[in-house]
């Protein structure tokens, strides 16, 4: 579960838009899953039914029924008192629906470092941080990614902060 490990999928648009959308995806990854997956341990399947109950009990949510233990769905009804603590990983996915970009506002926070984004132009990224300055977020990546090393990392620029200037002054 590495800080570019996806935990939360905000889907974008109007809800029917949203509800094609889910429908697609989902089938698509069952279907990857099917055909090659790894191994689930018995210790991440109860993890995850542990942190979904844990969410059920505390929080308004629903949690989505799925063809297998392999992934499980999470339905947020409100971003603003989301546990970003209470995930476990395994192929545990929280979902929100968002119609715009400035909706996910009540989420953000310093923890929030990448953001995957797929069918989103790169113009309405630039706008949603020039019209919300986000505290949190030091990078929007196309999904696949997030592992992709470059100079800005976290929101600093490596060569910057590991080398030394020497300033000579006359």
């Amino acid at each position: 579960m590495a800080c570019s490990s996806p935990r939360l999928i905000l889907w974008l648009g109007n809800s029917e838009l949203i509800e094609e959308t889910k429908k697609d995806f989902w089938a698509r990854v069952d279907d990857l899953l099917d055909v090659d997956f790894a191994k689930i341990s018995t210790a991440d399947i109860v993890n995850k039914l542990v942190t979904s109950h844990s969410l059920a009990i505390n929080s308004n949510i629903n949690i989505i029924k799925t063809k297998n233990n392999l992934v499980n769905r999470i339905n947020l009804y409100s971003l603003e008192k989301m546990d970003t603590n209470l995930h476990c990983g395994g192929g545990l996915f929280y979902e929100f629906s968002i119609e715009q970009l400035g909706d996910m506002i009540p989420f953000v926070s310093r923890k929030i470092q990448t953001i995957g984004y797929f069918g989103v132009m790169e113009e309405e990224i630039k706008q949603f941080i020039t019209e919300h300055t986000p505290k949190g977020i030091d990078r929007f990546v196309p999904i696949g990614e997030a592992l992709d090393f470059s100079p800005i990392w976290d929101g600093y620029n490596f060569l910057y902060e590991f080398t030394r200037t020497v300033d000579v002054k006359s």
